[in-house]
């Protein structure tokens, strides 16, 4: 059994190809793929742009960049890859510029050319790898400083939902909190655009979006709280609030698996077509944005039970942590095929990583590896030593950085308890 994505198509195309060409190559190769439905997202953003092309210059040379890298990758032309690389440094150029003009900095093109620019170090710049997460901080200031009545048009509406999870990990690793708390820009999320997905299905999605955004600040007080202890300065209160706040989002995300499930259910467990001896049985989902879903709050649970650790919460999650890991490895055979696939697991399988057992930290760096080929944020030389044996509660800012897409991202880009289970929170 196959879950890949790859597939192969006529290509005639030379480095001097205008945007235009370009794009309708990427448009007719996405729509052609055998997977097309699950890659039905990356269409619609594509194929909002042509009729963008000619009008903005940073835009044009984004476009560029991105299509001849996509389709040198596709079809192995390393030529078209190199011709990115350049048209690469053409556009930073560019972006530059549009951003220093008191018009142009504000207008849907250049928001867009700043997504393709992000997207493109996120697959194929190993060397910079805090790059692409500088270009994410510098979109949610943009996005702040255009306000959220700037994105009711259809084109920048997809490129906000597709950065929102990215803009979360920024906040998470800077320190500081979202402005996506903020009910006005939840609001840019209600439209369903995904005609596979039910309402109650996107509700669900929205919901997990919109609770992913009281992570940062609750980690960042966590880090704060784990610096204070560590230096021998204890305040119960401040402890204990951690805590609740923490119980609190723990149970509103395990209530809302519960409904999750109950809307689309449990993936299946099939043999690994791969023999794999590690993981003999892995999970088969519907689709992949329900696997992106999945994995995601894998992840989730695995950062607030470190959290709870943190605010020395009476249970361990050892058995919890290890359950949410086979759940990510076990996924990856499915969720990880194809040349979007290490996009898809790329923020599960790293924050799997922080607490996976010696023996499964080698089978993630096997795996990724091979995915850093198409994948470049996920060369193992932005993964911790195996030795060092990282935690999230220790947690280094560079070393978490990881390409993060949430379950909502996943439908426009791609696309139980335990009987000692920790009681909740009282009211």
């Amino acid at each position: 059994m196959s879950y890949s994505e790859e597939y192969s198509a006529p290509l005639r195309l030379s480095p001097n190809t205008f945007p235009d060409q370009c794009l309708a190559l990427v448009i007719s190769d996405l729509n052609d793929s055998p997977t097309s439905v699950d890659l039905k997202v990356f269409y619609r953003v594509f194929n909002l742009l042509p009729d963008r092309i000619g009008k903005s210059r940073v835009l044009d040379s984004a476009i560029k960049m991105f299509t001849l890298h996509h389709l040198g990758k596709i079809h192995n032309d390393q030529r078209l890859v190199h011709e990115a690389r350049w048209s690469y440094g053409e556009s930073l150029a560019r972006l530059r510029r549009a951003l220093d003009h008191r018009r142009h900095w504000a207008t849907t093109e250049t928001f867009t050319a700043a997504m393709l620019i992000c997207l493109y170090e996120m697959f194929a710049v190993p060397t910079a790898f805090n790059s692409w997460m500088s270009h994410a901080a510098g979109m949610a200031r943009l996005a702040q400083m255009r306000g959220p009545k700037a994105f009711s048009d259809d084109c920048d509406r997809v490129v906000f939902v597709a950065f929102r999870g990215l803009w979360i990990m920024e906040a998470l690793f800077g320190g500081h909190d979202t402005f996506l708390r903020d009910r006005e820009w939840h609001l840019i999320t209600l439209p369903r655009m995904d005609p596979r997905v039910t309402d109650e299905q996107h509700e669900l999605m929205i919901e997990m979006g919109n609770e992913m955004t009281s992570i940062p600040v609750l980690v960042r007080d966590g880090i704060r709280m784990r610096e204070n202890l560590k230096q021998g300065y204890f305040d119960a209160t401040q402890l204990a609030r951690l805590n609740n706040r923490g119980l609190k989002l723990y149970y509103r995300l395990k209530d809302w698996h519960k409904r999750w499930v109950a809307s689309v259910g449990l993936p299946k467990e099939v043999p690994s077509s791969t023999g794999d001896k590690l993981f003999p049985v892995v999970f088969v989902y519907q689709n992949f944005a329900f696997a992106t879903v999945f994995c995601g709050w894998y992840a989730c649970m695995i950062i607030l039970q470190e959290l709870l650790k943190v605010c020395k919460y009476p249970t361990a999650f050892d058995a919890e942590n290890a359950e949410m890991v086979s759940n990510i490895c076990k996924s990856v055979e499915y969720n990880g095929s194809g040349n979007l696939g290490p996009y898809r697991m790329g923020f599960s399988i790293r924050i799997a990583m922080e607490v996976a057992s010696v023996e499964i930290q080698h089978w993630i760096i096997s795996w990724i590896t091979q995915a850093s080929k198409t994948y470049a944020v996920l060369s193992p030389q932005n993964f911790p030593k195996i030795e060092e044996r990282p935690t999230l509660d220790v947690a280094d800012a560079n070393a978490l950085r990881m390409a993060y897409v949430d379950s909502y991202s996943q439908e426009l880009l791609s696309s139980s308890e335990s009987s000692d289970s920790p009681s909740p929170p009282a009211g």
